[in-house]
Protein backbone atom coordinates (compact mmCIF):
# COMPACT_ATOMS: atom_id res chain seq x y z
CA UNK A 1 0.00 0.00 0.00
CA UNK A 2 2.53 2.55 1.08
CA UNK A 3 6.19 3.02 1.45
CA UNK A 4 8.13 1.73 4.35
CA UNK A 5 7.63 4.15 7.21
CA UNK A 6 4.07 5.13 6.30
CA UNK A 7 1.78 4.82 9.27
CA UNK A 8 -1.42 2.97 8.61
CA UNK A 9 -4.23 3.50 11.06
CA UNK A 10 -7.23 5.53 11.91
CA UNK A 11 -7.07 9.27 12.00
CA UNK A 12 -7.93 10.89 15.31
CA UNK A 13 -11.64 11.24 15.77
CA UNK A 14 -12.92 14.79 16.02
CA UNK A 15 -15.04 15.88 18.95
CA UNK A 16 -18.13 15.97 16.69
CA UNK A 17 -17.59 12.31 15.83
CA UNK A 18 -17.19 11.45 19.51
CA UNK A 19 -20.42 13.25 20.41
CA UNK A 20 -22.28 11.60 17.52
CA UNK A 21 -21.04 8.21 18.71
CA UNK A 22 -22.74 8.80 22.07
CA UNK A 23 -26.17 9.41 20.53
CA UNK A 24 -28.33 6.47 19.52
CA UNK A 25 -29.67 7.09 15.96
CA UNK A 26 -32.15 4.18 16.03
CA UNK A 27 -34.83 5.63 18.31
CA UNK A 28 -38.32 4.54 17.31
CA UNK A 29 -41.68 5.95 18.32
CA UNK A 30 -42.30 2.79 20.32
CA UNK A 31 -39.10 3.35 22.31
CA UNK A 32 -40.07 6.97 22.97
CA UNK A 33 -43.48 5.94 24.25
CA UNK A 34 -42.30 3.01 26.35
CA UNK A 35 -39.31 4.65 28.01
CA UNK A 36 -40.53 8.23 27.93
CA UNK A 37 -43.84 7.43 29.60
CA UNK A 38 -42.08 6.18 32.74
CA UNK A 39 -40.13 9.43 33.08
CA UNK A 40 -43.26 11.47 32.25
CA UNK A 41 -45.20 9.75 35.04
CA UNK A 42 -42.34 10.28 37.49
CA UNK A 43 -42.15 13.95 36.45
CA UNK A 44 -45.85 14.47 36.97
CA UNK A 45 -45.66 12.70 40.31
CA UNK A 46 -42.85 15.03 41.38
CA UNK A 47 -44.86 18.03 40.24
CA UNK A 48 -47.89 17.22 42.35
CA UNK A 49 -46.12 15.69 45.36
CA UNK A 50 -45.25 17.68 48.45
CA UNK A 51 -41.89 15.90 48.71
CA UNK A 52 -39.97 15.36 45.47
CA UNK A 53 -37.28 13.07 46.86
CA UNK A 54 -38.97 9.73 46.16
CA UNK A 55 -39.86 10.46 42.49
CA UNK A 56 -36.31 11.75 41.94
CA UNK A 57 -34.82 8.64 43.57
CA UNK A 58 -37.10 6.43 41.47
CA UNK A 59 -36.02 8.26 38.30
CA UNK A 60 -32.37 7.82 39.30
CA UNK A 61 -32.82 4.09 39.91
CA UNK A 62 -34.76 3.55 36.67
CA UNK A 63 -32.16 5.52 34.71
CA UNK A 64 -29.31 3.44 36.13
CA UNK A 65 -31.22 0.28 35.27
CA UNK A 66 -31.89 1.38 31.67
CA UNK A 67 -28.29 2.54 31.05
CA UNK A 68 -26.95 -0.73 32.48
CA UNK A 69 -29.40 -2.73 30.38
CA UNK A 70 -28.35 -0.86 27.20
CA UNK A 71 -24.67 -1.52 27.88
CA UNK A 72 -25.15 -5.21 28.51
CA UNK A 73 -27.31 -5.63 25.39
CA UNK A 74 -24.82 -3.73 23.22
CA UNK A 75 -21.78 -5.73 24.34
CA UNK A 76 -22.44 -8.54 26.85
CA UNK A 77 -18.76 -9.37 27.33
CA UNK A 78 -17.52 -5.85 28.01
CA UNK A 79 -15.22 -3.92 28.25
CA UNK A 80 -16.96 -2.02 31.02
CA UNK A 81 -15.76 0.97 32.97
CA UNK A 82 -14.69 -0.31 36.37
CA UNK A 83 -15.15 -3.91 35.19
CA UNK A 84 -18.90 -3.78 35.75
CA UNK A 85 -21.68 -2.27 33.60
CA UNK A 86 -23.45 -0.83 36.65
CA UNK A 87 -20.49 1.45 37.45
CA UNK A 88 -20.71 3.17 34.06
CA UNK A 89 -24.49 3.40 34.33
CA UNK A 90 -24.28 5.10 37.73
CA UNK A 91 -21.59 7.50 36.52
CA UNK A 92 -23.58 8.37 33.39
CA UNK A 93 -26.69 9.05 35.45
CA UNK A 94 -24.76 11.19 37.95
CA UNK A 95 -23.14 13.20 35.14
CA UNK A 96 -26.51 13.83 33.47
CA UNK A 97 -28.09 14.82 36.80
CA UNK A 98 -25.17 17.13 37.54
CA UNK A 99 -25.48 18.80 34.14
CA UNK A 100 -29.25 19.24 34.61
CA UNK A 101 -28.84 20.69 38.09
CA UNK A 102 -26.10 23.02 36.87
CA UNK A 103 -28.34 24.28 34.09
CA UNK A 104 -31.20 24.79 36.52
CA UNK A 105 -28.92 26.72 38.87
CA UNK A 106 -28.42 29.21 36.04
CA UNK A 107 -32.15 29.35 35.28
CA UNK A 108 -33.39 29.60 38.87
CA UNK A 109 -33.34 33.39 39.07
CA UNK A 110 -35.38 34.00 35.90
CA UNK A 111 -37.77 31.15 36.72
CA UNK A 112 -38.28 32.30 40.31
CA UNK A 113 -40.04 35.43 39.10
CA UNK A 114 -42.41 33.37 36.91
CA UNK A 115 -43.10 30.37 39.14
CA UNK A 116 -42.79 31.75 42.64
CA UNK A 117 -43.11 29.15 45.38
CA UNK A 118 -43.64 26.25 42.96
CA UNK A 119 -40.07 26.53 41.63
CA UNK A 120 -39.06 23.31 43.40
CA UNK A 121 -41.74 21.22 41.71
CA UNK A 122 -41.01 22.75 38.31
CA UNK A 123 -37.28 22.20 38.75
CA UNK A 124 -37.74 18.57 39.69
CA UNK A 125 -40.07 18.11 36.72
CA UNK A 126 -37.43 19.50 34.36
CA UNK A 127 -34.60 17.45 35.89
CA UNK A 128 -36.52 14.18 35.59
CA UNK A 129 -37.61 14.95 32.03
CA UNK A 130 -34.04 15.85 31.02
CA UNK A 131 -32.86 12.60 32.60
CA UNK A 132 -35.49 10.78 30.54
CA UNK A 133 -34.40 12.47 27.31
CA UNK A 134 -30.78 11.60 28.01
CA UNK A 135 -31.77 8.05 28.87
CA UNK A 136 -33.63 7.60 25.61
CA UNK A 137 -31.05 9.19 23.31
CA UNK A 138 -27.70 8.26 24.88
CA UNK A 139 -26.15 4.89 24.11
Amino acid sequence: MGKRGDVVGEAKATWEKKVNDLIDPTITVRTLINEGSVFAVLSLWATFATDQSFPLAAAFAYSVYKFQNKRVKRDPEGPFFGGNPIVGAILTTVIVLGACCGLLALLTTPLQALLGPSIRQASTFMVIMALGVANVYLK
